[in-house]
């Protein structure tokens, strides 16, 4: 006998947009996780007898913002992240045992102290 031919239509164009949103979305994310591990790590490293607190800290506020979708406020929430970041990195290379420090704090709020 013969076989029945089997009409085979073509799929539907792919949604490219979409998948570069998502792209895009899951870049910001890793990007953001990268930025959260390195904080923490530094953290680990910060010369403070709170240091325990501080991570625990650093770990609440951002689980309390992971679902945030807007665009600005994560932006301003990663502006802020990164700024802490540089300033515990500027602390976190000190001998605690040595009592003479010298930082320097870059940003708009070490500029209005001068």
């Amino acid at each position: 006998g013969f076989e029945k031919s089997r009409v085979v239509t073509p799929p539907p164009p792919r949604r490219r947009r979409r998948r570069r949103r998502r792209r895009r979305h899951m870049s910001s994310l890793l990007s953001t996780l990268r930025l959260y591990r390195q904080i923490l790590k530094a953290t680990k490293r910060f010369p403070s007898k709170n240091k325990d607190g501080l991570y625990a800290e650093i770990q609440r506020e951002f689980r309390e913002h992971r679902h945030l979708e807007e665009k600005g406020k994560i932006e301003e929430k990663r502006a802020i992240a990164i700024d802490g970041l540089d300033r515990l990195r500027a602390f976190s290379g000190l001998d605690e045992r040595n009592n003479e420090w010298n930082v320097r704090l870059k940003g708009p709020s070490t500029e209005e102290s001068r």
